[in-house]
């Protein structure tokens, strides 16, 4: 099987998967207890951290343990999942039916399931015989990751030895993936013609909070599957030009390059 990459476009690419519109954002606003905190009404449990390299480089082998740990690449992109729980699972939103739920996650009818497989099973070789070392942020913006590779297809796998789905078929898969020092990007991929086609956005910096686009990838966590062959559009509403700026550099983050699933179940 071969591997073709492609650009994802988060605003534009919807070939299979539509993410949530700002307009239902927007109906459904959080509540102001949500928000409610000290530092510019914005609650500890979602904000980020900052990322200061200037820490990272003094820290040494004589630095204090909490502080090594605290400021790991994993401790670094583990906050950003924790802070996507929160969005998805515990801020409360207005206007959604008490029978309904309280959180964008009960809103959207996602749930998450877990599989008993282990993902380090495809990393088992003859000891001595091998070295993986994975690409980080700086060396190679371009290429699919190794472990990128290995969730896409576990994914894809288990989905296969489901009972809900039949050979053959293209097996759309959605994926967030995390690296350091504090970044993401969102993978879809799909097979087509005996190829496995997988679809990279952009480099997105969750380094500051104020450009961390949490939202934009919450829509497309909670987004819904589309069939291959529909072209669904961009919502959009006339809004004047210093709001519609405003909007984008809230919901977009900062893209580092231009060139560029826990598995979800709908209930």
């Amino acid at each position: 099987m071969g591997i073709e990459l492609t650009r994802l476009d988060l605003q534009s690419s919807m070939d299979y998967f539509q993410p949530i519109s700002l307009q239902t954002l927007e109906g459904h606003p959080l509540r102001p207890w949500s928000t409610r905190a000290g530092d510019g009404d914005v609650p500890d449990s979602v904000k980020i951290r900052e990322y200061d390299q200037s820490i990272v480089e003094r820290i040494s082998k004589s630095s204090p343990l909490t502080e090594r740990i605290a400021w790991t690449p994993h401790a670094c992109v583990h906050r950003i999942t924790s802070i996507f729980d929160e969005h998805l699972n515990h801020l409360a939103r207005m206007n959604i039916p008490p029978e309904t739920g309280y959180s964008l996650n009960d809103l959207t009818k996602w749930a998450c399931i877990s599989e008993p497989h282990n993902l380090a099973d495809i990393y088992v070789c003859p000891p001595g015989f091998q070295r993986t070392k994975h690409p980080t942020l700086e060396n190679d913006q371009d290429s699919l990751r190794r472990h990128e590779l290995g969730h896409v297809l576990l994914a894809m796998w288990l989905r296969l030895e489901g009972e809900n789905f039949q050979d053959p078929q293209e097996f759309p898969t959605l994926m967030v993936s995390l690296m350091p020092p504090q970044h993401g990007r969102i993978l879809q991929a799909h097979i087509k013609d005996n190829k496995l086609v997988v679809a990279c956005s952009n480099v997105y910096s969750f380094e500051k909070h104020e450009h961390a686009p949490f939202e934009l990838f919450c829509r497309w966590l909670q987004a819904d599957p589309v069939k291959p062959e529909s072209e669904p559009k961009i919502e959009c509403k006339e809004e004047s030009p210093v709001k519609a700026e405003r909007d984008e550099k809230r919901l977009n983050g900062v893209p580092l390059h231009s060139d560029y699933e826990v598995k979800r179940i709908k209930r």
